[in-house]
């Protein structure tokens, strides 16, 4: 059996069962306790009252979504005559977004505690709780120390590489230089050791300032490598200064024969 219950003056009916007029009927009940104490099972039948006046306002307007002016006209007019235009929007809206989600939210209360439960008993704070509950955890920020440090750590890394890169270019500027500027370190090598064993009096051009300073760099260069246990440098000094040192020799030699000869 259904009730016709006339609104206003403009002839607009709306036709409810008297199940849910008796819904209607305990929701404006609850609101009024809610007014002085706050229960959830109260905030439980407002919610199913402001359901019943969803349905209403939408079969009124003709809408297919609780929202547009003809909606919300309606709506508003539900509110009005069944006692509920006191009730603040924002609480209206979270319980309406509580009750579409009841069931999930009321397993979710079921895992909290008694005090818990205690401190959320508003349809905005349970909502929002329950909704946080269904998002994945955020990843945790690294502390600011933690970050400082690892910056660091990069930054001396980045050093350390450079320094690198600058000292393989210092090599291979040396080299660059001998063959530029000095020719062979090798013929150096060979004119100093004729100026060890001949003396002063031999002449060569390999025995400048820049050819000596350039083999001194290039030597330093070698004990470098050698000590990094990286390869040695293309050119080395080979076999070729070994026989000009025995050429040397036996040429010193024959020259102190000739010397100690009547």
């Amino acid at each position: 059996m259904t009730n016709v219950v006339q609104l206003d003056s403009t002839n607009q009916t709306v036709e409810m069962t008297e199940a849910e007029e008796l819904i209607c009927q305990n929701g404006k009940e609850a609101w009024q306790r809610l007014k002085q104490t706050r229960d959830w099972g109260d905030w439980m039948l407002l919610g199913e009252a402001l359901q019943v006046g969803r349905t209403w306002a939408l079969a009124a307007s003709k809408s297919n979504q609780p929202n547009g002016s003809r909606f919300n006209k309606e709506m508003g007019r539900w509110l009005d005559q069944c006692g509920f235009d006191d009730l603040d929007k924002s609480e209206r809206s979270h319980l309406l977004k509580t009750m579409n989600n009841r069931d999930a939210i009321e397993k979710w209360r079921a895992t909290l505690t008694t005090s818990a439960l205690l401190k959320l008993n508003h349809p905005r704070r349970v909502f929002e709780k329950w909704q946080a509950s269904t998002q994945p955890p955020k990843p945790k920020k690294a502390s600011k120390a933690v970050t400082q440090s690892e910056r660091i750590a990069e930054l001396e890394g980045e050093v350390t590489g450079l320094r690198e890169q600058v000292k393989e270019r210092d090599e291979e500027a040396v080299d660059r230089d001998w063959k530029t500027n000095s020719g062979d370190p090798v013929e150096v090598i060979e004119a100093l050791a004729a100026l060890a064993y001949k003396g002063p009096q031999v002449e060569s051009d390999k025995l400048d300032l820049v050819n000596l300073r350039f083999l001194i760099g290039w030597l330093r260069t070698l004990e470098a490598r050698a000590k990094k246990g990286q390869p040695k440098a293309k050119k080395t000094v080979t076999a070729k200064p070994k026989a000009a040192l025995a050429k040397r020799k036996a040429e010193a030699k024959r020259t102190g024969e000739r010397a100690a000869a009547p």
